[in-house]
């Protein structure tokens, strides 16, 4: 007997990316609100040396984090102080955050606001 193939239900992918996605958040605010940026920017002074007051990065080998997205930057902050994300520096820094901490620096830095200018484009 040949074994059957699997069923697609109507709907089903769309239900396990919502299903993915609400896991994936759930807990976390889709925007900053949660924690005070004013309270993020003074916290946000152990940061500078390597990512800038203003979250653009000073050093070669750390990322700008101005302007990034709050639930990525909530994520990694929680995976480096989990160790589940490993950097000599950040796994040090981010043991000492607590989910306040980590709020106030999401809400400031995901609301750092500056502009961005596309190099011209080749000419043909």
């Amino acid at each position: 007997m040949r074994p059957s193939k699997p069923t697609r239900e109507p709907g089903n992918a769309l239900t396990v990316i919502v299903a993915a996605w609400a896991a994936l958040t759930i807990g976390w605010p889709l925007d900053a609100a949660a924690g005070d940026p004013l309270a993020g920017r003074r916290k946000a002074a152990a940061c500078r040396t390597c990512h800038g007051l203003d979250g653009l990065s000073r050093q070669p080998d750390a990322p700008h984090i101005a302007g990034q997205v709050a639930v990525y930057l909530r994520d990694q902050l929680v995976k480096y102080r989990s160790g589940e994300r490993a950097h000599p520096v950040m796994g040090v820094i981010a043991k000492q955050l607590s989910d306040a901490d980590i709020d106030d620096l999401v809400a400031y830095y995901s609301n750092v606001k500056f502009e961005v200018e596309a190099p011209p484009k080749p000419a043909h």
